[in-house]
């Protein structure tokens, strides 16, 4: 019967461990650089009359990498 339990906790216990490592990765990348955070406002159109549809956009960098939309 503990065998039969221990067969299940395992791999829960390392996908739990997996999972943990590379959320840690992730974050940790984030903040490395002391460089400042860059960024940049779009709106669509830049002159919106009344009832149009409107894109707003913000375009994030830090130093020279690209992180997102």
């Amino acid at each position: 019967m503990e065998l039969k339990r221990l067969m299940y906790m395992l791999p829960c216990l390392l996908l739990l461990l997996a999972m943990t490592a590379c959320g840690q990765d992730q974050q940790q990348t984030a903040h490395d650089s002391s460089t400042p955070v860059e960024a940049t406002f779009t709106l669509e159109p830049s002159q919106p009359a009344a009832r149009d549809n409107v894109t707003f956009a913000v375009t994030v960098t830090q130093d020279g990498t690209y992180w997102g939309e």
